[in-house]
């Protein structure tokens, strides 16, 4: 198992469903959790999306660099809201809930 501990800088929300970051991942991370502060998970990741304009990242204060890529993974509210939308799967997003401390 191998986490990202470094530049992991939100930069936005999209649509309320979508965060988008800047956390270092590889490719085939998709699916990976995406974390806060307290371990406590927030997102999926799910992909990588090209910057349109060049930004520089001076969030990494010793070394401001380029960013190229948005790492983008999708809101756990709303992949809980998904499952709890289905009579099938609404005891997994309840059990899920429950151990993230959601509900």
């Amino acid at each position: 198992q191998k986490y990202a501990i470094r530049n992991n800088f939100y930069v936005e929300t999209v649509q309320g469903v979508l965060l988008r970051y800047l956390t270092d991942t590889e490719p085939g991370a998709s699916g990976s959790p995406v974390t806060d502060d307290s371990w406590q998970v927030v997102a999926l990741h799910h992909a990588a999306r090209r910057v349109e304009t060049t930004v520089l990242s001076t969030l990494d204060v010793a070394q401001p660099k380029a960013a190229r890529f948005h790492n983008e993974g999708v809101a756990i509210h709303a992949i809980l809201a998904h499952l709890g939308a289905s009579e099938a799967t609404a005891e997994l997003g309840a059990r899920i809930a429950a151990a993230q401390g959601l509900t």
